[in-house]
């Protein structure tokens, strides 16, 4: 059963593959800009989903050992808004966004207030949905739009992704609030809580707006 399983996921990766080849027309294509630029246009905020695949079809492009690269240009990418499909969505919108568009909106926060900011690969996060990075200063962010109360699995997550990069600081966002458990475990931890009433107070102060 298990062997037919993979055999099927194999199947649908070569089949995705051979979309991706048609999609990306390589007389048209030049440089891995060009590759990411069309990538972003076609997939948007739904990209992770399909990282697998464009990184095989940028190795059948002669783009080897790229993916450091390509992460460097997505994130690029998001944090400007530079890209058509992308619809940015404003503070008064955070209920409306996705998990990975409140990311990205938390990311382009991070980034106007002078931080330097990574959004992680979902596949590849090890509990940090961003890295930002200050002088001297590395903390690792998890980002929850939830409408229910957020509890210690959060805070547990955070910390291990501290440890794993060997980070300073470790912040949880919400777009909610945080149990009574997860805020002792925060304390704890020495884990950062922003809920949705500091968030709005942080953007207000940074007069923050997409």
């Amino acid at each position: 059963m298990m062997r037919s399983c993979q055999k099927k996921d194999e199947i649908q990766q070569k089949n995705d593959l051979e979309l991706f080849k048609k999609a990306f027309p390589a007389d048209k294509l030049d440089t891995i800009e060009d590759y990411v630029d069309l990538f972003l246009g076609y997939r948007g905020t739904k990209y992770r989903r399909y990282l697998i695949e464009f990184g095989l079809l940028l190795r059948d492009r002669g783009f080897s050992d790229s993916s450091c690269q390509v992460q460097e240009l997505i994130t690029d990418r998001l944090l400007k808004g530079d890209y058509k499909s992308f619809k940015l969505k404003r503070q008064h919108e955070i209920d409306k966004m996705t998990g990975f568009e409140f990311e990205v909106f938390l990311a382009r926060f991070f980034d106007r207030c002078g931080c330097q900011v990574e959004i992680m690969p979902e596949s590849h996060d090890k509990g940090a949905d961003l890295i930002i990075q200050q002088p001297g200063i590395r903390t690792v962010v998890q980002a929850k739009r939830r409408k229910k109360n957020i509890g210690i699995h959060a805070i547990q997550e955070v910390f291990a992704a501290k440890k794993y990069y060997e980070a300073d600081n470790a912040l949880v966002v919400i777009s909610s609030k945080f149990t009574a458990s997860a805020k002792d475990s925060a304390e704890r931890f020495d884990v950062a809580l922003w809920d949705r009433q500091r968030l709005m107070q942080e953007l207000r102060r940074h007069n923050f707006k997409v």
